[in-house]
């Protein structure tokens, strides 16, 4: 296979102190490792991943888990044989389930206390709430607890569905996995699924290859993720999501098999699954910008303010203006769309609402400039709260 970011098995046993030595980690569970075929907990997995990550948190680690499945222990307790289409229905079976998936995790931590957090996309978008969110976290973890962390599909259904102007939703918690390891400086990022990590094509095919390494994530390699599969709402596609949003954030990223090797020698080998080496790390408001937010409304500009803000670092400024979408208020996420192709390039927080901006655009010339040198804001999205999205 020849691809320049497709790295070896050399490539993946040269990363292998990086994961090796991470201190603070985030391990990612979806529904399907959790059970077993009859939908049931699988209890001796749970047992074994609880002391795995004592062994970890006793050797100086620090390790949060982000974990799927209370949809599923909701059905089982209603003993009904197949999950429900019905949204409102999950969200009463992910209520009756979380508290039983919070019991089964606790039954077998002996030596570490658990915490639950339970979050909606819309607490993460809220710049003030993750920092509040941010804030606990690092305190249980100084307190040498052990956060699990799940989608509150309770009150929000931005999981079970995708609501207009979301681009992604958490993705049976792949993303959010991803957004906690940013936001606290994870060094790494494990995502236990039922594969062993990411391949050419889909692995049941004959001549299907394991990939190793990623160097990076290019438009061949999401074109070798999979669907999702029956029990969880995440596939290949929302992993490499996660991977991407991790490494730019500056972490590691390992993608492996749940049930053919241990969390502790997945991290103690350092040369198990598909690895994602750390990019360049983004600083995390720039990680929050690109990630974490609802898009509120778009701003179509020139090709002289797209070329600007994409390659000069510049602030779009009223002048590259050509419309506006949505209704927004000042202090929102909006994101900068290049007027011929139609491409998002970038994604900021606005200094003006949408009616405002309206009304400035349809002023005379000289009453615009008149307005503007009166006005404190005089860029649309100050370049220090800016963010050009990635090829």
């Amino acid at each position: 296979m020849e691809n320049p970011e497709i790295g070896t098995e050399e490539d993946r046993q040269n990363i292998a102190p990086t994961i090796q030595s991470a201190k603070r980690i985030v391990v990612k569970i979806g529904t399907s490792s959790l059970v077993k075929k009859d939908n049931s907990f699988d209890l001796d997995f749970i047992k074994k991943l609880a002391f795995d990550v004592e062994v970890l948190h006793s050797s100086g680690k620090e390790v949060l888990i982000v974990s799927s499945g209370a949809v599923n222990a909701g059905r089982e307790a209603m003993k009904l044989t197949e999950r429900p289409r019905d949204v409102v229905i999950q969200q009463v079976l992910a209520a009756i389930g979380n508290p039983i998936l919070l019991e089964v995790y606790s039954r077998f931590f002996t030596e570490c206390c658990v915490a639950q957090i339970l979050l909606t996309q819309r607490d993460l978008s809220d710049r003030q709430s993750f920092n509040h969110f941010r804030e606990a976290l690092e305190k249980m973890l100084e307190m040498g607890t052990v956060p699990i962390i799940n989608e509150n599909d309770v009150v929000s259904i931005d999981e079970l569905t995708r609501p207009e102007g979301w681009e992604f939703n958490f993705s049976d918690n792949d993303v959010l996995s991803a957004l906690v390891t940013g936001s606290i400086k994870a060094d790494l990022l494990v995502i236990l699924s039922d594969t062993e990590g990411l391949y050419s094509k889909n692995p049941n095919s004959p001549d299907a290859e394991f990939i190793p390494y990623v160097k990076k994530i290019t438009p061949e390699i999401w074109r070798m993720a999979q669907g999702g599969g029956k029990l969880g709402r995440g596939g290949m596609t929302s992993k490499l999501l996660a991977a991407e949003i991790a490494t730019t954030a500056g972490a590691t990223v390992v993608i492996a098999h749940a049930k053919k090797a241990s969390l502790k020698d997945i991290i103690e080998a350092g040369n198990i699954g598909t690895a994602f080496p750390a990019q360049e790390e983004l600083p995390d408001k720039k990680v929050w910008m690109l990630y974490a937010t609802i898009v509120s409304g778009k701003i179509t500009v020139d090709g002289g303010a797209r070329d600007a803000v994409q390659s000069g670092g510049a602030s779009l400024l009223f002048a590259g203006i050509r419309d506006i979408t949505g209704h927004f208020h000042k202090g929102d996420i909006v994101e900068m769309v290049d007027e011929e192709s139609q491409t998002r390039f970038a994604r900021g927080i606005v200094n003006y609402s949408s009616d405002e901006l309206d009304r400035v655009l349809k002023m005379p010339p000289k009453i615009r400039r008149e307005y503007l040198h009166m006005n404190k804001f005089k860029d649309i999205v100050s370049r220090y709260k800016m963010v050009v999205i990635p090829d």
